[in-house]
């Protein structure tokens, strides 16, 4: 059965970070709803709670450093009611009541990112440091070879003198378990784990097993139990519908069945609400679109008695998904033939105020009342002439009432510091110096690899409306159609030359413009590279703020950048070998697999060997690194792969004026290999191309007859799925030229480490590929280049 639950939000503060907000535990018995903690990137910590429909502030800290993390800890078997906060390199301590009761400067050399508290055990990490506390006193540190996204302490209901075990899911692809400081198990996961949460199992009859649920980049979901350290894993979500990475995840009772549910919020907005039952994964059932990133999630009963799940998101909104019928959805307010008033505010948002007794969908939010807000406001609407009681309740009318009167104060106060700011612009200059700067703008900016689609999803996401963002190239790159982008989309060609006639340096390769709809705070682009290419794009962010500003963000082309990082692969394939020497440090190869390849991981290794392993994502080719002091071996089943590490690395040689000598062996089943890894592709792609080709003969064909009963099946089966065709080629777009280069740079690769130069038998090549058969191109690969 699926879940009904209405949004309501309750405040916005400034730009959240990951995990900044928790619901507080009740207090007592006899009190029904629960308050709410909150701290933002301006280092302001506040807690309110829910009465009678208003806001009511419990306390609010002064603006400092920026909150990173905000946590709940206490007495090990009591109500776990401590706020503990990291800020920088210090933790602090509140009561409920916001008394401070602790100011610990950890002395770390990273800002504190993750953080647990399990009674008077203190857990601080930064992106790779982890530290343990006890009672403030150094016990130890681990020292992890990649990024720590995210760190739990298991388990979370611990009693006195029970052992605890620190959960680190690293950039890696792994989950680090640790007896105190101590590494004791490493479990390798599917994707980058970016959120881990406990779940108590109510079947389980082992209390030392150890549950996980982690959410990953990639979107998807998994469960692992871990027995004596040997790991199982459960399930695992695919994320199917393409939605954004997992950003934070939380278990609370949603439904109420005494069996707590898994509730996941994600980068792209989207909070899942899935049910343990007796079924071998988790059910779905719920789904909401907050279309900015969420950044924490909690459960609880905030604005009522009745249960709901708070959110937080980037901008700074605090919102409930409460099972509480706060309002009925009505599907046209303006269609009714009831009296009503349409009004926008300042802010944006649009309510109308109708003589039919149903609540808004959509409203107004101040800092004093917890109201409605609706998603797809209009910044315009007309207004009608006749005000009309819209309730009955007394109450709830002056509360409208303020509300308007509140707008109405807030739209005089911004006219007149316009008036202001105008009339200082305006006076002549002076001996001091007049500047107009714009205030600090914060931008959430992701650049992750798909490995569904083999292609880059660029999110840009700031806490005002976005007028317009440029993307700018200096390496081909195809710009793929993403569903949720609303924008406007213009290309500019760059046709500038230089005096002397040639082509200017190749900076422009590609320049476009989002123009953003109005109200636009999220822009997702889909982007796809060309391996053997590097170089980086460069996104121009400008707010619809003023005066003007722009945020420049620069995201790096790596030469083999649609690979990605992989645990284990297949040894038994036709490799193909690339060995380098000289008199370099393991440092030194190290920066240039950062620069090469992606998910290489910052630190250089301690150990004297290190060892890497990549999938392609486009066309499931591995390769592996194996590179120490004055040596770096590559394994490869793509010739290609293993002729554009070698043309980087030995310009990353030279630039250093380092001398290196060059071994190789080749392999010529793993030309046969790569070829057939192609042949699905191609051969799709192919066809689809076919398929396009001849729609438009036959719906013009259609067009004129009318009656297609004498076409052939097959000709029948394309016109029927026309839209499908369309729109399965929309999404590839140039996709077999891509794949026509690759055999083509699969030829020319081929025979370049023979010395032998065949550009000049790629039309024949390409004559193969017009009427393609795989024996043929195979045929073709294997004669001599001299024949």
């Amino acid at each position: 059965m699926e879940l009904d639950l209405d949004v309501v939000d309750y405040l916005q503060v400034s730009v959240t970070g990951k995990n900044c907000m928790r619901v507080l535990p009740h207090a007592d018995k006899k009190r029904s709803s629960q308050k709410v903690i909150v701290g933002d990137q301006k280092g302001t910590l506040q807690c309110f709670g829910i009465k009678k429909r208003d806001i009511n502030s419990v306390f609010k800290t002064l603006p400092g450093a920026p909150i990173n993390k905000v946590v709940l800890g206490g007495a090990l078997g009591t109500p776990q009611d401590k706020i503990f906060v990291a800020a920088n390199t210090e933790v602090r301590g509140y009561s409920r009541k916001g008394k401070k009761f602790l100011d610990f400067n950890t002395n770390l050399t990273e800002f504190i990112t993750n953080l647990s508290v399990s009674g008077s055990d203190l857990l601080a990490g930064g992106s790779y440091l982890y530290n343990h506390f006890n009672d403030c006193i150094d016990q130890g540190y681990y020292f992890s070879p990649d990024k720590i996204n995210d760190s739990i302490c298991v388990p979370a209901s611990r009693r006195e003198k029970d052992k605890f075990t620190s959960v680190l899911a690293c950039n890696d692809r792994l989950l680090r378990l640790l007896d105190g400081c101590e590494l004791q198990h490493e479990i390798q996961v599917s994707s980058i784990p970016m959120s881990i949460s406990e779940y108590t199992d109510p079947t389980s009859t082992n209390e030392e097993n150890i549950n996980l649920v982690y959410g990953m980049e990639d979107g998807n979901i998994g469960h692992v139990v871990i027995e004596d350290g040997n790991p199982t894993f459960k399930w695992e979500i695919p994320n199917t519908t393409n939605l954004g990475g997992v950003s934070c995840m939380n278990h609370f009772d949603i439904t109420g069945d005494g069996v707590k549910d898994l509730i996941v919020g994600r980068e792209d907005g989207t909070i899942q609400v899935f049910s343990y039952d007796a079924m071998d994964e988790p059910l779905l059932r719920f789904t909401h679109c907050f279309n900015e990133s969420v950044t924490a999630v909690d459960g609880g009963a905030v604005g009522s008695s009745a249960n709901e799940i708070v959110a937080s998101t980037y901008s700074g909104w605090v919102s409930g998904l409460t099972t509480e019928q706060v309002y009925r959805n009505v599907s046209s307010i303006t269609a009714s033939s009831a009296n009503e008033i349409v009004a926008s505010t300042y802010s944006g948002w649009v309510s109308g105020l109708t003589t039919e007794q149903v609540y808004r969908n959509v409203s107004s939010i101040t800092a004093s009342s917890a109201v409605v807000r609706n998603e797809t406001s209009e910044l315009a609407v007309e207004s009608q002439v006749s005000v009309i009681p819209l309730f009955n309740d007394d109450d709830m009318q002056k509360k409208v009432d303020n509300l308007r009167s509140e707008v109405e104060n807030l739209q005089m106060k911004v006219a007149m510091e316009r008036d202001k700011y105008a009339e200082k612009l305006s006076k002549p200059k002076t001996n001091e110096v007049a500047m107009t700067s714009a205030g600090n703008l914060h931008v959430n900016d992701r650049f992750v690899l798909s490995p569904t689609d083999a292609s880059y999803h660029l999110s840009v996401e700031v806490q005002t409306a976005i007028e317009h963002v440029v993307l700018q190239s200096n390496v081909p790159i195809d710009i793929l159609d993403a569903e949720k982008t609303t924008a406007v989309i213009s290309y500019t060609s760059n046709t500038s030359q230089d005096a002397g006639g040639g082509d200017v340096a190749n900076e422009n390769f590609i320049l476009v413009t989002y123009r953003c709809q109005a109200n636009t705070t999220r822009l997702e682009v889909k982007i796809r590279s060309i391996e053997g290419h590097h170089g980086h794009i460069q996104a121009y962010i400008v707010p619809r703020l003023h005066p003007k500003s722009c945020v420049l963000r620069r995201y790096p082309i790596k030469p083999l950048s649609l690979h990605q990082r992989a645990h284990e692969i297949d040894e038994q394939r036709p490799t193909s070998m690339l060995k380098l020497t000289g008199s370099f440090s393991i440092a030194e190869v190290h920066s240039w697999l950062t620069t090469s390849l992606p998910e290489v991981p910052e630190r250089v290794p301690t150990e004297d060997q290190a060892c890497l392993s990549y999938v392609s994502t486009f066309l499931g080719t591995q390769l592996k690194c194996t590179y120490k002091k004055g040596e770096v071996v590559f394994h490869s089943d793509n010739i290609s792969t293993i002729s554009i590490l070698k043309d980087f690395m030995s310009k990353e040689a030279t630039r250093k004026k380092i001398t290196l000598n060059i071994q190789y062996e080749f392999s010529g089943e793993s030309i046969i290999h790569t070829l057939h890894l192609l042949h699905p592709k191609l051969e799709q792609q192919l066809m689809l191309a076919k398929k396009v080709q001849l729609l438009g003969a036959l719906e013009e064909l259609a067009t004129n007859e009318g009656d297609t009963d004498f076409l052939a099946p097959e000709y029948k089966d394309i016109l029927t799925n026309a839209e499908t065709i369309k729109a399965d080629f929309a999404k590839q777009p140039s996709h077999l030229e891509r794949l026509y280069g690759m055999l083509t740079d699969l030829y020319i690769d081929k025979h370049k480490f023979k010395g032998i130069n065949v550009k000049h038998r790629v039309p024949l090549l390409l004559q193969i590929l017009d009427n393609y058969q795989l024996p043929s191109l195979i045929q073709f690969f294997q004669q001599s280049a001299t024949s």
